[in-house]
């Protein structure tokens, strides 16, 4: 999946955008961070195939994770697409082997109150279809403290889950799509904008908008909560033991205190696919 550009090869801190002119990959991940704000947001571009610290413009490091604990990326998840050989990776999340990213927690990557809109997004290639939940990006550690989910269903559509204290004993907003499909074996850019407010959800694929979804309300929703649940990308976290596990490769996560804009959601995949060579 590895790819190489034909000719010169490019400087590794440069990208060739479709317009031709070589742009540096710190002046497009400025106008990505530009796009997503400077309220609690965040994007891990992926630097790094070895170690076990993924280092991003966000408030901690992400930590490549089995059950054990800490693991060495180049051990176990495999980084691929060093695209355009500019060093932007994509990790590959195996669910059999409990393979997930966890971030410690912290207020920036939580969105408490009712009136905060917000937005996540990522890069996906799933390999495997018509199973179990599977997570993408999560704040949520079930039966301790839950805030928000947004996954991949057995039916393989998007769904977002907002939580009023902990799942299941308290209010809850469901957003599942139904056009919002995912695309196994295909790599696309899945971006959800919840508007605040209980409002609408957008799905979005590939920088187009998919579906927008009113919730489904279990009990009293009044607003999440500010926990002390941990963010995981590509899983969610069980009292401590890794679940609910993606199967597949994901890259760029990201995410903002922010209700993004169609033309926003455009433009950071047109500057991100150019970041993947894809």
């Amino acid at each position: 999946m590895t790819h190489k550009p034909d000719g010169p090869s490019h400087n590794v801190l440069s990208v060739a955008p479709r317009g031709g002119q070589n742009a540096s990959i710190f002046y497009i991940f400025n106008e990505i961070r530009d796009i997503l704000g400077t309220t609690k947001s965040f994007i891990w571009p992926g630097f790094e195939a070895t170690g076990n610290e993924i280092k991003g413009f966000a408030p901690t490091v992400l930590n490549p994770q089995d059950e054990t604990g800490n693991v060495a990326l180049e051990t176990e998840f495999k980084p691929i697409f060093d695209m355009r050989e500019i060093g932007i990776h994509g990790y590959y999340f195996s669910g059999d082997n409990n393979r997930h990213f966890v971030a410690a927690d912290n207020a920036e990557y939580s969105f408490e109150a009712d009136a905060e809109p917000f937005s996540l997004g990522i890069w996906a290639l799933p390999m495997e279809g018509g199973s179990a939940l599977q997570a993408l990006m999560a704040k949520y550690d079930e039966g301790v403290a839950t805030e928000y989910s947004l996954h991949v269903t057995s039916g393989d559509v998007l769904q977002l889950d907002l939580f009023d204290g902990i799942d299941g004993a308290t209010g809850k907003l469901r957003y599942t799509a139904v056009k919002a499909t995912v695309d196994l074996y295909q790599l696309r850019f899945y971006v959800m904008v919840y508007a605040g407010n209980e409002g609408v959800v957008k799905f979005y694929k590939d920088g187009i908008l998919v579906e927008t979804i009113t919730a489904v309300e279990t009990s009293a929703y009044a607003n999440m909560d500010d926990t002390a649940a941990k963010f995981f990308v590509g899983g969610r976290d069980d009292g401590g033991v890794p679940d609910d596990l993606f199967q597949g490769w994901l890259a760029l996560p990201q995410g903002s205190q922010k209700a993004l804009s169609e033309a926003e959601v455009r433009d950071l995949y047109s500057l991100q696919r150019d970041l993947l060579g894809v």
